[in-house]
């Protein structure tokens, strides 16, 4: 759906092995519209310094109904 698309990190928050990452997303779809779009992640990191687990919140509708404009 996206021609070109990217995030850009706005704040990160680390306590202990939880991050929370919000973000802004920005992109040009297919249609040639562009999209701005934004959300959350939170990620739980294990001993060995990996991503044991990574939660997404973001609002899918929104940018899919600016790409279908």
């Amino acid at each position: 759906m996206f021609e070109t698309v990217g995030l850009t990190e706005e704040f990160v928050h680390i306590v202990g092995n939880e991050v929370a990452v919000k973000w802004m997303g920005r992109g040009i779809g297919k249609n040639g519209h562009e999209i701005t779009f934004e959300g959350i992640d939170l990620f739980e990191i294990n001993a060995a310094g990996k991503i044991q687990t990574l939660r997404a919140y973001w609002n899918k509708e929104v940018a899919i109904a600016a790409l279908q404009r």
